[in-house]
């Protein structure tokens, strides 16, 4: 399951094998020498109405422009 935490996994483990005493931050490190690395989306605020009400009148105003000068 790729939404399992390191501490998680670990604990999953060393459930599973009895003989592994792994911890948290051997996951995170094996985790990172294949190339995988966790990430938290960056939260960013939604459009307020606005600036909605701006891109309508944008699209608007410019609808017959050309783009491909």
């Amino acid at each position: 399951n790729k939404y399992y935490t390191c501490t998680e996994l670990a604990n999953i483990l060393n459930e599973n094998y009895t003989n592994l005493n792994v911890t948290d931050w051997t996951v995170l490190n094996e985790l990172n020498n294949l190339n995988y690395f966790s990430t938290v989306p960056k939260t960013i605020p939604l459009l307020t109405d606005q600036q909605k009400q701006h891109r309508v009148e944008f699209a608007m105003k410019y609808r017959r422009q050309n783009w491909n000068k």
